[in-house]
Parts: structure tokens; C-alpha cells; sequence
């Protein structure tokens, strides 16, 4: 039979809603305009809207292949970026994809970061460690479709293996968006919030979008990882991984 399986690239969301025009250029083509030139270090001059999307681009680019001309362009409108265009969104992606976390790939050791629950508490997946149970991450937003459909079957599967099984859902929601997502979906698993978004915790797993998994044995080590939603495969996924 044979399986289809839905996903959100979450290319075409930065903060500015430049990226994703009705141009019929396709996504992953860019034009780089003019050459890096000698910048004078004591003068800053931030990016404007239009800049951050094309070195949002360019960042892009970079992660899927290393571009020496790319790269001097990016690094050189990065350092001109202000400090509350990094801690955006877009920020926070871009220096993901510039410089590139360490990635926990099955077999290795699971990776944990500063999350936040409904009541802006630093919460941290360790904090949800039980050495009899596996942790299983879902990275989400509310406008992923595709992260929607797939709440009713993991809460069939949560039932099932509720004595072997935690999961944890992390949107990449802005507080206000995820929190009315929240009022919305009455879920019986625990809630946080990335506050780096999608260029937090999501990138240390090496996610590409979402929906995004990722099972964690009770040993604390990353078992599986697997990307998009297709109808039955969370379950067949989980029950492969569940010992």
C-alpha cells in the first residue's frame, strides 16, 4: 500500500514575508548582486527587512552547499545585523544555518536546551527523564497542517504505550500564537515553547522542517529520528522503536 506522507519546509516563513513572493523564480534560486565591500568596522549600519531576507537566503544556500563568494557575502551581513534582529525568528535561523550546531544523529547522545512552558518557566527535556520510558519529541507550529492531522493518532498511540512512552510536543510558535494553539487542542501530553524557535533545540537534531521526531530510549540516547506525517506511520514508527 503505498503510504503518503505530508510535511512543512518552514522555507517560507521568516519574520518578513519577503521570501515567498508570487515570483515563479524557483525557492532555491537567488541572485547575489554586486561584491563584499571594505566596510568601515567603527560605523554599524543594520540590515533592512529586505537585507535580512536575502542573507536568510543566503544562510539557506550555505547549509546545502558552502559557497566561498556566499559565505563573504553572509558573514559580512551578519556582522551588521543588530542584536534584536538575531534573536528573532529569522535571526535565530540564520545563525543555525551559518553556523551550524552540533547534530545528535541515532546512537548518540540526546541534546537538551533551555525550553518554556505555558507559564514562561525554563523547562528542559531532562527534566522529563523516566529511566523506564521513552521521551518522544514533536517539533510543531500551528500553521503546519501536517503537525495538526497527526494529534489524533499520536494520542491513540499514546494510549497504548502510556506506560512505556512521554511525549513531549515544542512548537516553534511566537508565545501568543502557541499559547491560542493551546486553548484550541486539548492534548494529553506536556507542552513547550523553543524560544529560539525553529533555530533552537529542532536544529540540533538536524530538522528540516515539520513535523519532526525524534525517540529517545530510556538510556538517554536517540533511537530514531523521521520527518513529515503520513496516516499510520507514527504509529508503525513508534511500535518499531518501543522495545
Amino acid at each position: 500500500m503505498k503510504r503518503v506522507f505530508r510535511f512543512c519546509l518552514l522555507a517560507c516563513i521568516p519574520l518578513f514575508s519577503v521570501a515567498c513572493s508570487g515570483s515563479k523564480r524557483p525557492q532555491n534560486e537567488f541572485i547575489i548582486e554586486g561584491e563584499v565591500s571594505d566596510v568601515d568596522s567603527s560605523v554599524v549600519i543594520n540590515l533592512s527587512k529586505t537585507e535580512i531576507n536575502n542573507l536568510y537566503s543566503y544562510s539557506r544556500s550555505l547549509k546545502r552547499s558552502n559557497n566561498d563568494k556566499i559565505r563573504k557575502i553572509a558573514e559580512e551581513m551578519y556582522g551588521r545585523m543588530s542584536e534584536e534582529d538575531k534573536t528573532t525568528r529569522t535571526g535565530y535561523k540564520i545563525t543555525a544555518n551559518l553556523f551550524p550546531p552540533p547534530i545528535a544523529e541515532v546512537g548518540d547522545d540526546m541534546i537538551d536546551a533551555d525550553l518554556l512552558d505555558i507559564n514562561g518557566n525554563i523547562k528542559n527535556i531532562s527534566d522529563y527523564f523516566d529511566s523506564n520510558k521513552y521521551l518522544l519529541l514533536d517539533f510543531w507550529y500551528k500553521a503546519c497542517g501536517h503537525c495538526l492531522n497527526a494529534f489524533p493518532e499520536m494520542k491513540e498511540v499514546l494510549e497504548t504505550y502510556i506506560e512505556n512512552l512521554i511525549i513531549i510536543c515544542i512548537s516553534f510558535d511566537t508565545d501568543d500564537i502557541w499559547k491560542k494553539a493551546l486553548s484550541e487542542f486539548d492534548n494529553p501530553w506536556i507542552k513547550l515553547r523553543d524560544p529560539k524557535f525553529d533555530g533552537g533545540l529542532a536544529a540540533n537534531y538536524g530538522s528540516i522542517g515539520a513535523p519532526y521526531y525524534v525517540m529517545i530510549s530510556p538510556e538517554g540516547k536517540v533511537v530514531d529520528k523521521w520527518f513529515g506525517y503520513g496516516k499510520g506511520h507514527f504509529k508503525k514508527k513508534v511500535s518499531e522503536n518501543i522495545k
